[in-house]
């Protein structure tokens, strides 16, 4: 009785060891490389229209279309803004940019989030960028995102509905991700999440993440199921 009993023992004290291995292996696996779970946060999603002024305070127009103009505020100034016009009535959004970098300067009509959007790019210098996102609300354009940084339209889950990653900062980059959950648009830092202070890049031809982690290079894909990313 006595020998069956230590084996007993011996086989219980074995199963919770490997048990509590499996668990650790488990918990630290979402941190050294097999999957990362993401918790978005929401965004400060812009409604309000902006600063209303006169369209005649406008020192020069130095673009314009039916919907947005870029001008100057001053002779002197060389920032530039960004705007939208009505009843002679101006809607300021914000700085959008450098007058050196106006040929630079682009509009793009892009399906995001599930909904077409206006995405209007200013240039402020060599990493130096701003991006202003609108909707059209009742045939005016509504201000969505204000995003600072360089930015690429992508399908990272490959549900058919596209997301913004905005790549910020330099030497070190920071990557961003912009995704709708709901009604909302949620935002996440991959490298807070991550808990990397290395650089994170984004190709977007492959559609792959990469980072540094424990001295080694580490490839990821968004997961088309969850919001996560899968070790590659």
């Amino acid at each position: 009785m006595k020998s069956w009993r230590t084996m007993s023992i011996c086989l219980l004290t074995l199963f919770l060891t490997i048990l509590m291995g499996c668990s650790f292996s488990q918990e630290t696996g979402e941190a050294t490389g097999s999957s990362i779970i993401l918790e978005y946060s929401e965004t400060e999603t812009s409604t309000d229209a902006g600063v209303q002024f006169a369209y005649d305070d406008v020192h020069e127009v130095k673009k314009f279309d039916n919907s947005f103009m870029v001008y100057k505020k001053t002779a002197t100034d060389s920032h530039l803004y960004l705007g939208s016009v009505r009843d002679k009535q101006l809607t300021e959004y914000g700085f959008v940019g450098e007058e050196t970098y106006i040929q630079d300067f682009t509009k793009n009509e892009e399906s995001l989030f599930g909904r077409p959007m206006t995405l209007i790019t200013g240039i402020c210098g060599a990493n130096c960028v701003e991006n202003y996102l609108f909707e059209q609300v009742d045939g005016q354009p509504q201000l969505i995102l204000r995003l600072s940084g360089h930015v690429l339209v992508a399908d990272l889950n490959e549900d058919g509905e596209n997301e913004v990653v905005m790549m910020q900062g330099s030497p070190q980059i920071e990557i961003h991700v912009y995704k709708r959950i709901g009604d909302q648009i949620m935002k996440v830092n991959l490298n807070e999440e991550i808990g990397t202070t290395n650089s994170v890049t984004y190709n977007s031809q492959t559609n792959v993440f990469e980072m540094i982690i424990h001295n080694e290079t580490k490839q990821y894909r968004y997961d088309t199921d969850s919001d996560s990313l899968i070790s590659l």
